[in-house]
């Protein structure tokens, strides 16, 4: 009777533990960190700030996702237009990048866009003269003479071309005009500028968004 009392201790002792969460011994356990309803005011808040996104126009909408970065909205270029009297001249069918007549393009990006031009020369008063329309951007200056030739008098004469070009470097938004001039040739005497002046924004035929 008296083994059995004391193999029932010998039970007990070995069972007991601290309310700590720790053990003795070879045995040790620690508990770090409270553990149950208290948990949360151990636990270590970390904040992770994300990388500002290049919002150009301030509306709340990220570049890459803003389908235009300059602006609330698209500008609305008309499909066609014409210019001149007796010299007459039209651009239409504008195609930028394979769209429309409004594009978005980065910086210094090589691109290109398509047209259908038109012209009339019925100046009976002139008719050597040689005619050209001027295409380039503004700002930006001309590019290229989509036409450069002495055309028949009084015939409407109508083509069509590509014009490959680079993007400005700086943001902003850059119209695509033309101009119509009456030079010896498109590049007479090393003139690179445009035809008297530079065209207005009546003769817009599309529109370059750089962001």
């Amino acid at each position: 009777m008296r083994r059995l009392v004391l193999l029932s201790l010998a039970v007990l002792v070995g069972c007991a533990f601290t309310p700590s969460g720790e053990r003795g011994g070879d045995d040790e356990l620690t508990l770090d960190g409270a553990v149950g309803a208290d948990a949360s005011d151990d636990a270590v808040t970390a904040t992770i700030d994300a990388p500002a996104c290049a919002d150009t126009d301030g509306d709340g909408l990220c570049n890459d996702v803003d389908p235009w970065p300059c602006g609330a909205t698209a500008p609305t270029i008309a499909p066609m237009v014409a210019a001149g009297t007796d010299v007459w001249g039209q651009i239409a069918d504008v195609s930028i990048a394979g769209g429309g007549n409004t594009a978005v393009v980065q910086p210094g990006a090589q691109l290109s866009y398509s047209l259908t031009w038109s012209l009339r020369d019925s100046d009976f008063l002139c008719s050597s003269c040689q005619d050209q329309i001027e295409v380039g951007l503004v700002p930006g200056g001309r590019q290229r003479c989509v036409y450069d030739d002495n055309p028949p008098q009084n015939q409407t004469l109508t083509g069509s071309t590509t014009v490959t070009m680079t993007a400005p470097s700086a943001p902003g938004v850059y119209a695509l005009r033309f101009q119509l001039a009456r030079d010896f040739s498109c590049n007479a005497f090393g003139r690179t500028g445009w035809w008297i002046a530079e065209p207005g924004n009546d003769r817009t035929f599309g529109v370059l968004c750089v962001p």
